[in-house]
């Protein structure tokens, strides 16, 4: 609920899809049946979902398990993550971030 707060005040949240349920990339039609999964359960997604089927953003830290919580600036460099993506924790940095 509170992305569509944070979209108007300049910041944006993501949801990356690394794999599908088979453990293969994600393809679009993968993405889009998570979305309309996810709209089912909780009324709406109010961020965008996104595929990284090269696991980039996995190699751009050394590695981790999922999920992972990430901050990436405007040229979507990596400015901060964590291991475990706990709400508490990116409402901390989202509500920092567009001070």
């Amino acid at each position: 609920m509170m992305a569509t707060d944070w979209n108007e005040r300049g910041g944006s949240i993501y949801y990356t899809l690394f794999e599908n349920g088979n453990g293969q990339p994600p393809s679009k039609a993968d993405l889009l049946r998570w979305e309309a999964s996810m709209a089912a359960q909780v009324g709406a997604v109010p961020f965008r979902v996104l595929g990284d089927p090269g696991r980039s953003l996995i190699s751009a830290v050394g590695g981790g398990t999922l999920p992972i919580a990430w901050v990436l600036d405007d040229e979507m460099i990596i400015n901060g993550y964590t291991q475990g993506a706990r709400a508490e924790t990116v409402i901390d940095w989202m509500e920092n971030l567009l001070r």
